[in-house]
């Protein structure tokens, strides 16, 4: 809940669709999948322990999955998404996957051109973002 309170409510409105209130863990917790067996939840952490930023990796179906991922407000454009993400592809190519779909708003363009960077393609009416992850 923390690193809630440290993420402006336009982040929270781009990385989730819509507006959310992240006030209480419960709320937290369901919303980052973190008691969810189909969703794995990885962090990015400062030395002190610190969360600075957020990824999800949802299963959608054999060898699929979805992604997601915020940064700290306060700490955007230093490069902790493109590690966060770099990190992301790496383990869902080590377990298997094909395919990383993120579905990212045509407004959030930092996250737009973050995906084309690593190799996402748009296609499609829903700002749905395809990788083809390869060996």
């Amino acid at each position: 809940v923390e690193f809630a309170r440290l993420l402006h409510p336009d982040d929270i409105r781009l990385r989730f669709g819509r507006p959310v209130a992240l006030t209480d863990a419960g709320t937290f917790r369901r919303l980052f999948g973190l008691d969810d067996r189909k969703i794995e939840t990885a962090g990015l952490f400062d030395l002190s322990g610190q969360i600075l930023g957020l990824a999800t990796v949802a299963w959608v179906r054999p060898g699929t999955a979805e992604v997601a991922l915020i940064i700290r407000s306060d700490l955007q454009r230093r490069g902790l998404g493109a590690t966060l993400l770099a990190n992301v592809i790496s383990d869902a190519r080590d377990a298997g996957f094909k395919l990383l779909i993120a579905y990212v708003g045509y407004g959030n363009l930092p996250m737009r051109r973050l995906a084309r960077r690593f190799g996402f393609e748009f296609a499609g009416t829903f700002a749905e973002a395809e990788l083809v992850i390869r060996r």
